[in-house]
């Protein structure tokens, strides 16, 4: 993969028009804050377009989306990957955005991922950092994924995060949309055929959003199994490597793992100590636990060859263009983490700024 570096940009040109799509599916929790969040970013709202796809949802959403001043369009073909295409088909912006329904998006966001695609390519990621958690699911998955995007850029087969990135439209055009047979693994899959295109793929540091991670046990094992599924299908689709010497690997893992869990609570239980030294190795279990299962029922039930074996694309990461111009931001401190709730606050100029404790977890 070619790393490419480079200096800081200004802020001189006028800002181009942009279209902000919302894919969003039984998002009555999070939905009010994620659309407040989009209209009080510094980007003028006469070229800020903000679209809300609603993916057959079956709760209050349609409701608390359209007392916002934004565009509501209902799909209803399941999956975030007919979400996100009825929205490029429905919008004419020259750059379109996309931002999950869980997510709260930074002060200057738009700005800063949009000046990203305007003035060094076709193509940024911003930075995903954890809303404030409070739960335990939430506490590890934010101590997991504290610059959700960095790290994906960065992986042997590095991809975008859709819940913030921006592309040019005529993107589209050259690699077509997002494949609507992926119902997780879609951002991958879209990544991978941009990357291998020849186009290049900016990192965008100070285009922050604040993603809500799943808040409770079943939740966060049904997100699991989808992603293991979706990672199956990928994993045949690209033929990356894998197969029964890396099953037997995954699988021995998982017994010392049990293990530490073992010792974790025996530690716990006679010392005392924070609760996440015994709950983050237990949910380390559970969702490579997820992933093991799920791969094998994946290879069980087929998928189609997923998607026909004959068409399957050899990846070549080597010669991928990525450029990792900014560094991250700093990552919360691991004892907020696991004792302190957040709050999200942002600057003098809207620029978002890393969550400050403002009180004692109850």
């Amino acid at each position: 993969m070619r790393v490419e570096r480079g200096s800081g940009r200004g802020h001189t040109r006028p800002p181009p028009p942009v279209a902000v799509i919302v894919p969003v599916r039984n998002g009555e929790r999070t939905i009010d804050s994620c659309l407040e969040s989009i209209l009080r970013t510094h980007y003028p709202g006469s070229l800020r377009r903000i679209m809300v796809v609603d993916n057959a949802s079956t709760d209050h959403t349609a409701q608390i989306v359209r007392r916002y001043p934004v565009e509501y369009v209902r799909e209803p073909r399941r999956g975030p990957s007919a979400a996100r295409n009825r929205g490029i088909q429905e919008t004419d912006e020259p750059i379109i955005a996309f931002t999950d329904a869980d997510c709260v998006v930074g002060g200057s966001w738009l700005r800063e991922l949009v000046e990203a695609v305007s003035e060094h390519g076709v193509a940024a990621a911003g930075e995903i950092l954890p809303y404030p958690p409070r739960t335990r699911c939430e506490r590890y998955m934010a101590m997991r994924r504290r610059c959700w995007q960095r790290v994906a850029l960065t992986l042997p087969y590095p991809y975008a995060v859709t819940a913030n990135v921006a592309f040019r439209r005529e993107v589209f055009a050259r690699i077509g949309f997002f494949d609507e047979r992926f119902t997780t693994g879609e951002d991958q899959d879209l990544s991978w055929r941009f990357l291998q295109s020849g186009l290049t793929l900016r990192y965008a540091a100070d285009a922050i959003v604040f993603h809500r991670h799943r808040p409770h046990l079943g939740g966060f094992l049904t997100q699991q199994l989808a992603w293991a599924h979706g990672g199956s299908l990928l994993r045949r689709r690209y033929q990356l490597p894998g197969g029964l010497r890396t099953e037997i690997v995954e699988w021995w893992r998982l017994v010392r793992l049990a293990g530490v869990v073992v010792r974790a609570g025996a530690r716990h239980a006679t010392r005392g100590g924070p609760e996440m030294d015994l709950y983050y190795p237990l949910l380390d279990l559970l969702r490579r636990l997820a992933w093991r299962l799920m791969g094998m029922y994946s290879i069980v039930i087929g998928a189609p060859a997923a998607f026909d074996r004959r068409s399957a694309v050899r990846l070549n990461p080597a010669e991928w263009r990525i450029s990792l111009e900014a560094s991250p931001p700093a990552p919360f401190a691991p004892a907020h983490l696991m004792s302190t709730p957040l709050s999200i606050e942002s600057d003098k100029e809207g620029n978002a700024t890393m969550p400050a404790p403002v009180s004692t977890l109850r």
